[in-house]
């Protein structure tokens, strides 16, 4: 039985529909838990984490197509874990003041727990069904799947089909075949930095072995259906966001016109340092 968390007050609000969901109070009282998910209340969001399967070495493996808004992110002790967000106010199912939202908790908390813990090994959507794509096109407006990114411009698109919703933009249009393992070790750093630094968005790769392009992906595919117009607007805002921060250090990385001997030299720098860290016992990750 949850008991409310001194530490936390306005989480108590929320702690029936935890409950009726199974998850119990953590011994710390600053977390939930259930059948290894961990939830907590971060600002005005919600997370929930999970230990990666563990055969998952790289963060941006499999990424790209799966649905939910689960995404690998790594812990500073090197672990892997997968991480599913989503704010407050949305949970609360209304457009107003914190203290209203916390008053009115609970509205599509069961709703938002569920799509999250069923989508958790990532092919579960229960029978859930997008709306049509004209539908979902009028929520937000006709331009907002164009973003400016310094003398770069990025056109991004809805993919909404019978079982997948989702927003994607490319970062990398065309990864050069003969691009250098350097810089190619420098891009991989830029999408990892940048799926841990922006909520609900992750990053991958298109292609198999050969990667040709780099994307950034909201997928929003089983969400209710009664949060879906606040998700759509905040799920576009993100990876907006996400992807005009990215794009001109992406596009500086591929151009093979630039000639940067720190990116090698800086690269060789950090693998002699994670020699040595590892030599005293400690963590290097990306």
């Amino acid at each position: 039985m949850l008991k409310p968390n001194p530490h936390q007050p306005a989480n108590a609000r929320w702690e029936k529909a935890l409950a009726a969901a199974g998850f119990e109070i953590g011994r710390a009282g600053h977390c939930y838990t259930l059948n290894g998910v961990t939830l907590r209340f971060r600002d005005r969001w919600i997370s929930l984490e999970a230990d990666a399967p563990c055969n998952t070495a790289d963060p941006l493996t499999h990424q790209i197509g799966k649905p939910a808004l689960w995404k690998y992110v790594k812990t500073p002790a090197g672990r892997m874990r997968e991480l599913f967000e989503f704010p407050l106010p949305v949970a609360a199912g209304a457009e107003c003041g914190f203290d209203d939202e916390i008053e009115k908790a609970g509205s599509a908390l069961p709703t938002m727990l569920a799509w999250a813990l069923d989508t958790l090994n990532r092919d579960r959507l229960n029978g859930w069904r997008s709306p049509e794509y004209r539908q979902v096109q009028s929520m937000f407006p006709a331009k907002a799947l164009t973003v400016q990114c310094d003398t770069d411009a990025r056109q991004g698109e809805l993919v909404c089909k019978s079982h997948r919703l989702a927003f994607r933009f490319p970062i990398v249009l065309h990864i050069p075949e003969d691009l250098s393992e350097a810089r190619f070790h420098w891009l991989r750093r830029l999408l990892i930095e940048t799926q841990n630094r922006w909520k609900l968005v992750r990053m991958g790769f298109n292609g198999g072995a050969i990667k040709t392009a780099a994307l950034a992906e909201v997928d929003l595919s089983g969400a209710p259906l009664e949060v879906l117009p606040d998700l759509v607007k905040i799920a576009l805002a993100a990876i907006k966001g996400a992807v005009a921060w990215a794009v001109p250090s992406a596009v500086f990385l591929i151009d093979g016109a630039i000639d940067s001997s720190a990116l090698v030299e800086s690269r060789d720098l950090r693998k002699r340092q994670a020699t040595h860290f590892d030599r005293k016992g400690g963590d290097e990750h990306e």
